[in-house]
C-alpha cells in the first residue's frame, strides 16, 4: 500500500474524529430532531426557519454517526434555498458550511466540499461573522490536510485562528492540525510550537478528548524523528488518558505507534503484544487504518520472530482487506507483492545477495549517467543563461530609451492637459468679466454724456453761482467716471493676471477683494453658457482680514474653479427630473474668517452633492464626475497644490443632493 494512500486513509481518520473534538456532543438526537421538528412545523418563511433547518441537518447527521443522510441534505438544500430568498447571510453561510463539511466527511467529494465552503466563507464576510469565518477556514485547512497539501493547510488554518476570538474550540483544534502540518513537513521546531498552544488551550477549556490526541500525534512526532523515548512517553501519556469503555476510532492509533516504535528496538514481543491491543480496538471501533497497520505490524513481527505460520496468516488477511474510502486496485497489488517478497527474501538468500549485487551495480552505472546528463545538462545551461543575460541587456537597452520616450510623451501630455484646464477656467473666466465689465463701462459711458451736456450748459450761463454749481456737478461726474474705470482696469488686470503662464510672485493681497470678484466672475460666466439660469449669491467676507503673502493669480484661479462647480451643482440639480422648483432655490455662498493663526475660505453651495465613494478621489489629477467633453479632471487637484504650495489645506464635506461645502485654510 503508497505512502500517499496510507497518509490519506490517516488524515481522513483524523478528521472524522476532530469533529468530537469541537462540536458538542448531542446526547439524546432523537429527541432532539422531534423537538425541532415541531419548532419547525410552527414556524414561518423566516430566519427562525432557517436557523431551524441548520439545527435539524446537523441533528440528522449526527443521528447516522456523520456518515450520509437523506433528511440531513433534504434539509441542507431548504435551508439554501430559503436563505437566498430572505438575503440571510449567517443562515445561508451555515448552510454551505455544513454541506461542506457533510461532503468532506460522508462523501469524500473534495472539491464539491471547497466550493461549499467558499460559498459559506462568502456569506460569512459579507456581515463580518468572525466565528462563520474562522469555522469555514478551519474546513478549509481540513480538506487541504487530507489531501496532504500541508502548506496550504496551514494558511487557512492560520486564518481560523486569527478569526476564532468567541471560540476557544476552534482556535484549539486550527492549533492543533497546524502542529500536525508542520510535523508532516518536518518543521520540527514550529510543530512544538502549535502542539504547546494547542494543549495549552486545551487545558483552559477542559477538552481532555483533545489533549489526548495532542499526546498521540505529538509522540508519532518523536518517533519519526527517531527520538524513540520521548515518542513512547507522550503515547503512554495518551493511553493513561483514554477512558477504558472509550470506543472511538482515534484512540486505537497510539498503541499502533508504540507497537511501530518496538518494532524499531526489536523488541518483538512487545511490538507483538501492542500490535494485537491496537488491532482488537481496531476491529471494536471499525477502523480500517488501524487495523491494516496492526495487521501489518504483525507480518512483520512474526516474520522477525521466525513465525512464518502466523505471519503468513497475518499477510493473507491484509491481502483480503478492502479500503472503502480509498479503493485502489493498483495500491491492493503493491501490498500483495511486498509481503509476498517477505517470504521469498527468506527462502532463497543467494537469489537476494545476486538481486544485491545487481541492484549496486545498476545504481554506478545510473550515477555515471546521471553525472554524465548532468554535465551536459549543465553546459546547456550555462550557454542558454548567458544568451539569455545578453538577450535581457539588449532588451534593457531597448526598454531604457523606450521608457524614456514614453516619460517624455507623458510629460508633453501633462502640460497639455495643465495648459488646457489654464485655459478653460480663462474661457469661463472670460465670459464672466464680459458680463462683469459691462457695468462700470455703462457708469464711464453715462457720466461721460451728462458731463458733455454741463460743458455745453456751462458756455452759456452767465451766472457766478450756477456756473460754480455746474463745475461741482461736473467734478463729481469724472470721479465717478474715475471709480467705475478703476474698477473696469482690475477687471482687465485680474482677467491678465489670470492667463499668466509660468510662476508669479507671492505679494500682499486683499483676498476679500478676490472672493468679491471672483464669485461675480463665475455666476456671470454660468449665465453666459447657460440662459436662463440664475441662482442666489451670499457673500459673508469678514471685515478683519488681514492681508496674505500670496501669489493673487493662483489663487484667484482657485476661487473661480470653486466658485464655477458650485454653480454649476446648482444648476444641475435644477435638472433632476421630478425636482420642485418652487421649493428648490439655487443658492452658492462664500465666508471667509479669522481664527487663531489663519484664515478660512469657505465656498457651499446647495446643489447635486458629491457622493461618499467618491469623495477621496476628487483631488486626484484626471478624475470628474462631469461628462466626457465638460472637464478635465485638473481643476480640484490644480487647486489642491496651488494651496499646498501657499502651507494651506483644502478639505470638503458633502451630503447627496442637499450641500457640499469646501473649507480652505490658510496660514496668516
Amino acid at each position: 500500500m503508497s505512502q500517499s494512500y496510507m497518509m490519506k486513509r490517516i488524515a481522513l481518520l483524523f478528521c472524522l474524529s476532530l469533529f468530537r473534538i469541537y462540536a458538542f456532543a448531542q446526547e439524546n438526537v432523537s429527541e432532539n430532531i422531534d423537538s425541532l421538528t415541531k419548532a419547525l412545523e410552527n414556524s414561518g418563511n423566516d430566519t427562525l426557519k432557517v436557523i431551524l433547518l441548520n439545527e435539524l441537518t446537523n441533528a440528522h447527521w449526527e443521528e447516522v454517526g456523520r456518515k450520509y443522510s437523506e433528511e440531513a441534505a433534504r434539509y441542507n438544500a431548504q435551508s439554501i434555498l430559503l436563505s437566498k430568498q430572505l438575503g440571510y447571510y449567517k443562515g445561508l453561510g451555515t448552510a454551505f458550511l455544513n454541506k461542506g463539511r457533510h461532503e468532506i466527511s460522508a462523501t469524500n467529494k473534495y472539491a464539491v466540499a471547497t466550493s461549499d465552503l467558499l460559498e459559506g466563507l462568502y456569506n460569512f464576510e459579507k456581515i463580518n461573522d468572525s466565528n462563520g469565518i474562522s469555522k469555514s477556514f478551519l474546513q478549509l485547512g481540513v480538506v487541504s490536510f487530507i489531501l496532504l497539501y500541508y502548506d496550504d493547510a496551514i494558511k487557512n488554518l492560520q486564518q481560523a485562528i486569527s478569526f476564532a476570538k468567541d471560540d476557544p474550540n476552534i482556535r484549539a483544534t486550527a492549533i492543533y492540525l497546524t502542529a500536525i502540518s508542520y510535523s508532516e513537513l518536518n518543521r520540527i521546531e514550529e510543530a512544538k510550537t502549535y502542539f504547546a498552544r494547542a494543549l495549552n488551550d486545551y487545558n483552559l477549556t477542559g477538552n481532555n478528548h483533545g489533549k489526548t490526541e495532542c499526546y498521540i500525534y505529538l509522540g508519532k512526532m518523536y518517533l519519526n524523528i527517531d527520538e524513540i523515548d520521548t515518542g513512547m512517553y507522550y503515547l503512554h501519556k495518551a493511553i493513561n488518558m483514554i477512558p477504558q469503555e472509550s470506543d472511538s476510532a482515534i484512540f486505537g492509533r497510539p498503541f499502533s505507534f508504540l507497537s511501530t516504535a518496538h518494532l524499531k528496538l526489536n523488541n518483538i514481543p512487545e511490538a507483538i503484544r501492542y500490535a494485537s491491543i491496537s488491532y482488537r480496538l481496531g476491529r471494536k471501533a471499525g477502523d480500517e487504518i488501524t487495523i491494516i497497520e496492526s495487521v501489518n505490524t504483525l507480518n512483520k513481527a512474526y516474520y522477525l520472530k521466525k513465525d512464518y505460520v502466523n505471519a503468513y496468516l497475518y499477510m493473507k488477511e491484509l491481502k483480503e482487506m478492502k479500503d472503502s474510502i480509498f479503493n485502489n486496485s493498483v495500491a491492493q497489488r503493491v501490498a500483495e507483492s511486498k509481503s509476498k517478497f517477505m517470504f521469498e527474501k527468506e527462502l532463497n538468500d543467494r537469489k537476494l545477495k545476486q538481486e544485491k549485487e545487481e541492484a549496486i551495480s545498476n545504481a554506478q552505472i545510473q550515477k555515471q549517467k546521471i553525472l554524465q546528463y548532468a554535465f551536459i545538462v549543465g553546459i546547456i545551461l550555462l550557454i542558454v543563461l548567458l544568451l539569455v543575460i545578453m538577450n535581457r541587456s539588449r532588451l534593457k537597452q531597448k526598454s531604457a530609451k523606450q521608457l524614456t520616450e514614453a516619460y517624455d510623451n507623458l510629460k508633453a501630455t501633462q502640460q497639455q492637459l495643465v495648459q488646457q484646464e489654464k485655459l478653460a477656467s480663462l474661457g469661463s473666466l472670460t465670459a464672466g468679466i464680459a458680463h462683469e465689465i459691462k457695468n462700470p463701462l455703462n457708469f464711464v459711458n453715462n457720466f461721460s454724456d451728462l458731463s458733455l451736456e454741463l460743458i455745453d450748459e456751462i458756455k452759456i450761463i452767465t451766472s457766478e453761482e450756477e456756473r460754480n454749481e455746474i463745475l461741482d456737478d461736473l467734478k463729481a461726474n469724472l470721479n465717478k467716471i474715475s471709480l467705475h474705470g478703476k474698477r473696469a482696469d482690475n477687471i482687465v488686470k485680474s482677467m491678465l493676471q489670470h492667463s499668466r503662464s509660468g510662476l508669479g510672485e507671492k505679494q500682499l493681497t486683499d483676498v476679500n477683494r478676490i472672493c468679491d470678484e471672483f464669485i461675480d466672475l463665475s455666476f456671470h460666466g454660468m449665465r453666459s453658457k447657460e440662459s436662463g439660469f440664475n441662482s442666489e449669491k451670499v457673500k459673508s467676507l469678514s471685515p478683519h482680514l488681514p492681508k496674505l503673502n500670496i501669489i493673487p493669480q493662483d489663487f484667484s484661479r482657485v476661487i473661480l474653479n470653486l466658485c464655477t462647480n458650485a454653480f454649476y451643482a446648482v444648476k444641475k440639480r435644477t435638472d433632476i427630473e421630478g425636482i420642485d422648483l418652487e421649493k428648490y432655490r439655487p443658492k452658492v455662498e462664500i465666508f471667509t474668517l479669522l481664527k487663531e493663526n489663519h484664515i478660512e475660505i469657505v465656498i457651499r453651495d446647495n446643489g447635486t452633492g458629491i457622493p461618499e465613494n467618491i469623495r477621496e478621489k476628487i483631488f486626484e489629477p484626471f478624475f470628474t464626475t462631469k461628462p466626457t467633453g465638460e472637464g478635465t479632471g485638473l481643476g480640484l487637484s490644480i487647486c489642491y497644490d496651488i494651496i499646498q504650495s501657499h502651507g494651506g489645506e483644502i478639505t470638503v464635506d458633502s451630503r447627496i443632493n442637499e450641500y457640499t461645502q469646501f473649507v480652505i485654510s490658510l496660514p496668516v
